[in-house]
Formats: C-alpha cells, sequence, structure tokens
C-alpha cells in the first residue's frame, strides 16, 4: 500500500552547547548541541494509491519519530505510527446470497500500524540565522502491520434464526519509505514541519 501524507510536527531537541569552541569546529554541532536528539510528533492525513479499486479509505493518523544528532546532515530516522487508514463496509458487499438469506448486520474495520529505520539527511540553518528553514530528505526499511476484522449478522426468512459471524486477520509486509519534509524553528527546542512521503 501507499500513503502521502501532510504533517505539522513539533520538534524538539536538546539545548545548545555552552562550550566554547576553537574557530573551525563542526558549526554543527555549536548548533545543535552535542545530544542533539529531536523528537516529532505528527498528525498526518493518509491514502492508498489506488482509490478507485481498492476498499481502503483515507484517514487521520499520528505518528512519533526520533531522530539521531546530525552533526553533518545525516541522521537515522526511527518512527512509529498509526496511519488512519480504514475499510469501506460497503465495498464488494454484493454477495450470492440465497433468496432467504439476509444481511442484518455488516461490519469492517482495518488499522495500519508503521515502523520505519531510515536514513535521513537535514539542511543545516546558518548559526547566526533565526528562523531559517530546514530541509530534510530520508529513506528506509519497516514493516506494515494490518489489523483487519469483520461482523456479519446473516437472517434466514425460513427458518426464522440469525446467525453472527465474526473474523480477524494480522498480517506483517516488510515495506519500503521516502519522504522529504520542511521545517522552521521557532526557539531551539520547539517548531515546525511539514512533510511528504511514501510507502511502497
Amino acid at each position: 500500500g501507499g500513503r502521502s501524507t501532510s504533517a505539522t510536527s513539533l520538534s524538539s531537541w536538546t539545548s545548545l552547547s555552552i562550550d566554547r569552541r576553537p574557530r573551525g569546529h563542526n558549526r554543527a554541532e555549536r548548533w545543535y548541541g552535542p545530544s542533539g536528539w529531536r523528537a516529532i510528533v505528527s498528525f498526518e492525513y493518509a491514502s492508498p494509491f489506488d482509490t478507485d479499486n481498492s476498499p481502503v479509505t483515507s484517514g487521520a493518523g499520528a505518528e512519533l519519530a526520533l531522530v539521531t544528532p546530525s552533526p553533518q546532515g545525516l541522521g537515522l530516522r526511527f518512527s512509529l505510527g498509526w496511519s488512519g487508514v480504514d475499510v469501506d463496509d460497503d465495498y464488494d458487499n454484493a454477495a450470492p446470497w440465497p433468496p432467504e438469506i439476509q444481511v442484518d448486520y455488516w461490519k469492517k474495520s482495518m488499522d495500519a500500524y508503521r515502523t520505519f529505520l531510515s536514513l535521513q539527511y537535514r539542511t543545516l540553518p546558518p548559526q547566526n540565522v533565526a528562523g531559517a528553514p530546514e530541509f530534510t530528505v530520508y529513506g528506509g526499511m519497516g514493516f506494515v502491520i494490518h489489523e483487519m476484522d469483520a461482523e456479519m449478522t446473516l437472517y434466514n426468512s425460513n427458518t426464522g434464526q440469525a446467525s453472527h459471524y465474526s473474523s480477524g486477520k494480522t498480517t506483517t509486509t516488510p515495506a519500503l519509505t521516502l519522504g522529504c519534509a520542511g521545517s522552521v524553528m521557532f526557539t531551539p527546542r520547539v517548531g515546525m514541519e511539514a512533510s511528504l512521503s511514501t510507502d511502497i
């Protein structure tokens, strides 16, 4: 499956280094500090690639990403999220039931969870330019976990009996993810990010 997201995120990292380093020392370490971890909390909107021939519907979800320090602009990004997509109850519901069988209740649901480890590159803003935009590209490997459930109640008009059925299934699929983002920091600890990514 695939997803296309636009996210608004809070970014935070440790405070600036108070060490006085000699001239020529890596400016990224001076800017981010020696322990410049970032935690990004995202609210996202996800959609399948094939919206016309798929029972999967778009939806809103959330993601937490942890990013390692990036002294040269390169870092690792670990993400764990819930995509928010679901399944259409009315999709492919025209089963060839006998005339005496009526579908009284029909409910399907799906949750999709994503976890990825990616390599990312982030442009390093000038130290002396407050609020300079940053741009990030990333790509990695991971898994998408789909949890699917279905419930159905059938009524037999000949016997007057109702029968209830339920079923569930969980699948784990290896996947690739590619993404890009732009962000602006309001303070050394807090900022906003918008991103677009796809899973393959």
